[in-house]
């Protein structure tokens, strides 16, 4: 059988997502020619083909899947809150220094009776002196 020609036909479908692939390959050869250890190697060399083939397949249709997958959403904690304490009242600083001359003037201001420690106390104010002036 001489000039005899030999053709093979690989079709593939995948899923939705990867495209049909057709491969085609056309030998010819002449049995007179080629020794049985070539057409052996080229036996071998279509079926690495054909594995490569199935490997990009199989990887296609892995990628398809994946992108098809829908993805985990990801825990993401609440902010923590810290307390945070309230500023402190700001207490009416005293005045430093108060002066009254005598009791009425004292008590005009407000600011009788007058404790032994406060501004403004004056011993000459504190008759009987107990601590406590213009009583």
């Amino acid at each position: 059988m001489s000039g005899a020609a030999a053709t093979s036909t690989v079709t593939s479908t995948a899923r939705t997502a990867a495209p049909t692939t057709t491969v085609t390959q056309t030998a010819t050869t002449s049995e007179s020619t080629v020794p049985a250890a070539a057409g052996a190697e080229s036996e071998a060399a279509r079926e690495q083909a054909a594995r490569e083939e199935a490997d990009r397949e199989r990887v296609a249709r892995e990628q398809a899947a994946a992108a098809q997958r829908p993805t985990q959403p990801t825990y993401t904690p609440e902010p923590r809150s810290t307390y945070v304490p309230a500023p402190a009242p700001v207490a009416e600083p005293a005045p430093q220094s108060a002066y009254y001359e005598n009791c009425s003037a004292a008590r005009a201001a407000g600011a009788a009776p007058l404790y032994r420690g406060q501004p403004g106390y004056a011993s000459k104010l504190d008759r009987d002196n107990d601590g406590v002036a213009c009583e």
